[in-house]
């Protein structure tokens, strides 16, 4: 890179880890491609102007905060994704059968119900008489994409409530706002594509917002758009070389 430096145009990837009860680094993690990055910086001051000269000349400003935020947009769509955008946890939920799972009373030819547990298979229906009947698999079916409703399309003699028993598969339990404060390290492994040369941005500690917007129908890709504020790392910021908020790294010039 020449003295008065060069042109350029970014990309790269964005990573991101946990942030260890240590502080130390956890798995990296890429979030897939990102079409948009951008680095906010700003710092918050007082001026303050003379009251003697008759035209209040400014003798001062005082700086009372540094802030810093990281704006993104994904494309790739999953669970840890979203586990960001939506300050979650992610766990697993096994493959089971249920058996007896009540349903509400007074339905009718037409009503739809939903049940406990999505990507059902299986599914059978029995009535509340004192000997439980079965009821016809013609008299109700599963709708839908996800194997979670059943509506019935004849309720006959059968008495009330509806018992359900089946079988469903293993799901990612995402649980929206269960993970709040969660802080995570975030990198952008880049090159300038102009001339070649790398840049990395290292961010020790950021804490991201909830998704504003996330649209549920699409009639082209959808995204998501998300925003981290870049925390103040107070351990790393009396390392002169590492600084309390982050670093931008690049090789130096032969």
């Amino acid at each position: 890179m020449s003295g008065t430096g060069s042109l350029f145009s970014l990309q790269g990837y964005i990573r991101s880890a946990d942030v260890q009860p240590d502080g130390k680094i956890g798995k990296l993690r890429w979030l897939g491609n990102v079409p948009e990055a951008t680095l906010e910086l700003s710092t918050n001051s007082t001026d303050k102007t003379d009251s003697f000269s008759g035209k209040r000349l400014q003798l001062g400003r005082l700086d009372t905060g540094t802030t810093a935020a990281l704006n993104l947009t994904l494309d790739y769509w999953s669970s840890a994704n979203l586990a960001l955008g939506f300050q979650a946890t992610v766990a697993d939920i096994a493959a089971a059968t249920v058996t007896g799972e009540v349903f509400p009373t007074g339905l009718v030819a037409g009503d739809q119900v939903r049940l406990d547990h999505p990507f059902a298979s299986a599914l059978v229906l029995t009535d509340s008489a004192t000997t439980p009947a079965t009821v016809p698999a013609a008299n109700y079916g599963l709708v839908g994409h996800s194997q979670s409703v059943v509506e019935l399309k004849n309720i006959g003699t059968f008495q009330q409530p509806f018992k359900a028993a089946y079988s469903y598969e293993g799901v990612e339990n995402t649980v929206l706002f269960s993970a709040p404060g969660k802080v995570q390290f975030l990198q952008f492994d880049g090159i300038n594509t102009e001339t070649g040369d790398a840049v990395i941005l290292e961010l020790w500690r950021a804490r991201f917002a909830p998704v504003q917007s996330l649209g549920l129908i699409n009639q082209e890709y959808g995204n998501l758009a998300l925003s981290a504020a870049i925390l103040f790392d107070s351990a790393r910021a009396s390392d002169p070389v590492l600084g309390g908020f982050g670093r931008l790294l690049q090789k130096k010039a032969a």
